[in-house]
């Protein structure tokens, strides 16, 4: 049993049009920034096209990032879909994820 995070890939697909998604976008990135701080997420961006965003995230559990994803802007007004994939890194580039390999 290890005590280290498992990492998540964090899949969101918007609902609404771009101009909707515009309209709450600085909250969003408060909420985004805030997850940082917290030490939770690692990296994140909109997908290409921009057609919703990914974010690689760390949590005790998926219950834990569930809770803390349910006060994202876009989830509160139903912008967007989300699934959450745990995953454990078998392969990284060195030193990139040296806590959880």
């Amino acid at each position: 049993m290890t005590d280290k995070p498992l990492l998540f890939v964090v899949d969101l697909s918007y609902k609404v049009p771009m101009e909707t998604i515009q309209t709450v976008l600085e909250a969003h990135m408060g909420f985004v920034r805030r997850c940082y701080d917290a030490g939770v997420f690692i990296a994140s961006g909109p997908k290409e096209p921009r057609t919703g965003g990914v974010v690689i995230a760390k949590a005790r559990d998926e219950a834990s990032l569930w809770t803390l994803l349910a006060e994202d802007p876009f989830v509160i007004k139903d912008m967007v879909e989300m699934t959450l994939t745990p995953f454990h890194p078998s392969r990284v580039e060195p030193g990139a994820l040296a806590d959880w390999v």
